[in-house]
Parts: C-alpha cells; sequence; structure tokens
C-alpha cells in the first residue's frame, strides 16, 4: 500500500492547495522543505551513531566496503540510497525554487550536499552532478541538441571505458552485484507468467521473488506492478511534466538518474514535491484558482 499512498500525497497536496491563497502556499512549500531537511539530518546522525559493525573490519583492510557499516540502520529505509534520493527530491526543489521564484537557500543547500554525501550513495552523487548540469545548461535546449549529445557522450564514455574503467570496473563488487542482478532478472522474465508480465507480483514482493534487490526503480516497478502498471506510471510522469510547463523535470532529470541504482518505490517526498512545483506553476500563469482568506 506504501506506493499508492505516496502517489495519493500528489493528489491531496494537490487538492489543498487550490484552496489556499499564493502566500500560504509559499508558506506551505516552505514548511515541507524546513521540516523535511530536519527528518534528514536527525536520520543521518541516527545512522552514523549507529554503525553496522559487520563492515568495520574491511577499514582495516583498506576496502572501500566498510563505507557501508554507515549506509546501512538508518531511521527512514534500510538503505541509505533511499534516503539519499528523498535528499536530491528537496535539493532540486530547492533549485526549482530559487530559479523560477527568485528565492535564496544557501544554507539549507549546503546541509542538503553535506548530508547527502554522508549516505556514501554513488548513484545519488552522480544524479546531482548530472542533473545540476541539467538545470544549470541544459533546460531550455531543443530536442535535436540533446539527441546530438547523446550520440556526442555515448561514443565518449565506450572510449573512456576501454581505456580507463574496464580495469576499475573489474574489481569494483558493488558494479559486479549489479551485472549479477541483470541476469537474475532477464531470467525472472524468462520464466515468468503472461500475467505477471502484464500485471505483476504485487509491491514489495519483488525481494522475495528475485532474491535480491532488483536495484532499479523502473525494473522494481515493472516486476511488481507489470508491463500494466509501468505503463500507467510513466504516463503520469509525463502528463505531470506537461501540466507544469516541464517544470517538474527540475526533479525528474535527478531523479530518474539516481534511481538507475534503487529499488525504492514508497517517495512521499517525491509527489509531494511535483504537486507545489503543480500549483506554483498554475498560480504563476494566472490560471485562476480559489483564494480563500480565512484559509
Amino acid at each position: 500500500m506504501g506506493v499508492i499512498f505516496a502517489i495519493a500525497y500528489y493528489i491531496v497536496v494537490t487538492g489543498f492547495g487550490f484552496q489556499i491563497s499564493s502566500e500560504k502556499l509559499t508558506s506551505l512549500a516552505t514548511k515541507f522543505i524546513n521540516y523535511s531537511t530536519l527528518i534528514l539530518v536527525i536520520e543521518c546522525i541516527w545512522r552514523l551513531m549507529h554503525p553496522n559493525l559487520e563492515y568495520a573490519n574491511f577499514a582495516v583492510e583498506g576496502d572501500v566496503r566498510w563505507i557501508y557499516q554507515y549506509k546501512f540502520g538508518g531511521l527512514m529505509y534500510v538503505d541509505s540510497n533511499a534516503v539519499a534520493i528523498h535528499i536530491v527530491i528537496i535539493l532540486f526543489f530547492i533549485f526549482y525554487r530559487e530559479i523560477e521564484h527568485d528565492e535564496h537557500w544557501n544554507k539549507t543547500k549546503i546541509i542538503l550536499i553535506i548530508l547527502l554525501i554522508l549516505t556514501f550513495s554513488r548513484a545519488a552523487w552522480a544524479g546531482t552532478l548530472l542533473g545540476w548540469i541539467y538545470v544549470r545548461f541544459l533546460r531550455n535546449q531543443k530536442i535535436e541538441f540533446y539527441l546530438i549529445n547523446l550520440v556526442f557522450f555515448s561514443v565518449l564514455l565506450v572510449f573512456f571505458y576501454k581505456l580507463y574503467l574496464e580495469e576499475k570496473i573489474a574489481s569494483d563488487l558493488s558494479f559486479q552485484s549489479k551485472l549479477e542482478i541483470v541476469g537474475i532478472v532477464s531470467q525472472y522474465f524468462s520464466n515468468a507468467s503472461i500475467q505477471e508480465v502484464f500485471f505483476g507480483i504485487g509491491f514489495s514482493n519483488s525481494l522475495e521473488r528475485l532474491g535480491i534487490y532488483a536495484h532499479n526503480f523502473f525494473m522494481v516497478f515493472f516486476i511488481e506492478s507489470g508491463l500494466i502498471g509501468l505503463i500507467l506510471l510513466i504516463s503520469m510522469f509525463i502528463q505531470i511534466s506537461i501540466a507544469t510547463g516541464k517544470k517538474a523535470l527540475y526533479i525528474f532529470v535527478p531523479f530518474l538518474i539516481t534511481t538507475l541504482s534503487s529499488t525504492i518505490t514508497f517517495m512521499p517526498f517525491l509527489y509531494v514535491s511535483l504537486a507545489l512545483i503543480f500549483l506554483m506553476e498554475k498560480r504563476k500563469s494566472k490560471i485562476e484558482l480559489p483564494e480563500y482568506s480565512k484559509a
């Protein structure tokens, strides 16, 4: 039910937001950022103060896996990768407010970046960097620009992989585990029934079925809700992007990059942020919404 409840946040916030004034909507968005940041600070402190000592010995051996003692056992989620996604969402919601509404959130951004670093989530770091590049330099480009650069950077990546990354990846246990997951998922689909392919196996059942986390948001959604559920999710994301005049891409771009290496499907921060962007864009475009002074 967590997935359904998370999506319901979008409906509830949107419905409530239509009933309040622009000033109160801005205040609501500010409180959402502040309280979310406070929760994330508390989560980080708890996780760092309660390390998983099972991985402590790796520090003595000089193995990078020592960081795993600070990745598990948080208050919000078992894995700090999931926490990192929420940090990325709030951070880019702030970027949206700074650029589109001329606000300043420097102190909060610094706090969130520190918290993001302390999640030790490489996918979130990459998603943040690439998302920032999109926000600062690529937001208003035409589709041809993206296609040309996609081809260029794909070729560049192949050369970089052959010259430098291939040997590094071969000894990277984290990356190797993701390759192993691809094989397990492929085997699952080769044995899945037609009903399972189209309608899924039910939310939160992929771990039990596969014996391992699928480590990819869309892959998990596909397995658990089926092809129909995945199409509905993508359609909803596209519709929200259109309804917000593409402003939802402030969050969608870094989110989609980060969740290439995440299984989390319960993300209330995502849907609250999208709902607030939708409401703010409707106010900004001067579309008539009811204003209630007592709200």
